[in-house]
């Protein structure tokens, strides 16, 4: 089962669209809907999205004051979460081969779009691991403004607060530290320091997320795109091997 998300900031707004319909083509027009999670007074709130179109699920993140997730679910399935108070694997209905996708829109007032496909893995849902991702890979110093948002959605209804290190490899040197909190979408502002970013990495202990940087150009055009975790890239039977390396490395050079 996947969640779901929006993201926006100061000056970029997005748009969530989900399909009614599996890969396998499947339609559950009438007995699942599409629900919304947030967290009040230590609890998940639930509340049912309603939508108009028949073949979508549409959510717009300027009629959304919370941050919220989303999931498709029968209303039997969402009132799990409410009485056992914490994210599930409600159903199979985004578990497919090849990948469900959604698609969320990203858009500022210039006209700039991108999208992303926006699913969160229920499997990351329950783990809190080390956030480790290189800040050269997807961004670019000609950039009008950049900034990477960190999307954390943990099964328990909780938002503490973690430090995510911007630190320079090159100079051996923390650029800057920043407060981020599960559950939460954290945005960082990344570009007082988009000259240096080839030679730079973010990381976080006791957190996992997933990394969203976004490049706004001159003309108001807009792009976003992803990392992957470290795991993702190396094949072989010791990948984890080299996998603990590289954060080992990461930590040693951050904390002694």
């Amino acid at each position: 089962m996947n969640y779901f998300f929006l993201i926006k900031s100061d000056n970029l707004g997005s748009k969530l669209q989900l399909p009614r319909y599996t890969n396998y083509g499947e339609f559950h027009k009438d007995n699942y809907g599409l629900f919304s999670a947030s967290i009040y007074k230590n609890r998940w709130l639930i509340q049912e999205t309603k939508s108009d179109d028949d073949y979508w699920f549409e959510i717009n993140s300027q009629k959304i004051k919370d941050d919220k997730i989303f999931f498709i679910a029968s209303k039997s399935e969402a009132e799990l979460i409410h009485s056992g108070n914490k994210l599930i694997d409600l159903n199979t209905f985004t578990d497919s081969t090849p990948d469900f996708r959604g698609n969320l829109e990203i858009n500022n007032s210039l006209g700039g779009l991108s999208s992303y496909q926006a699913e969160y893995p229920f499997r990351m849902t329950k783990k809190l691991g080390t956030l480790y991702s290189e800040t050269g890979l997807l961004t670019h110093p000609k950039s009008n403004r950049l900034g990477v948002f960190i999307k954390n959605i943990y099964y328990l209804p909780i938002r503490e607060k973690r430090v995510l290190y911007l630190f320079n490899s090159k100079s051996k040197v923390i650029v800057e530290k920043f407060d981020i909190y599960l559950n939460e979408t954290n945005f960082i502002d990344l570009t007082p320091w988009k000259e240096n970013l080839h030679h730079c990495f973010i990381f976080a202990k006791d957190f996992l997320g997933i990394p969203l940087y976004v490049i706004e150009y001159s003309d108001g055009s807009l792009s976003i795109e992803h990392t992957h975790p470290p795991h993702s890239t190396i094949h072989g039977d010791d990948k984890w091997k080299y996998v603990n390396k590289i954060k080992n490395k990461a930590y040693d050079e951050i904390f002694t």
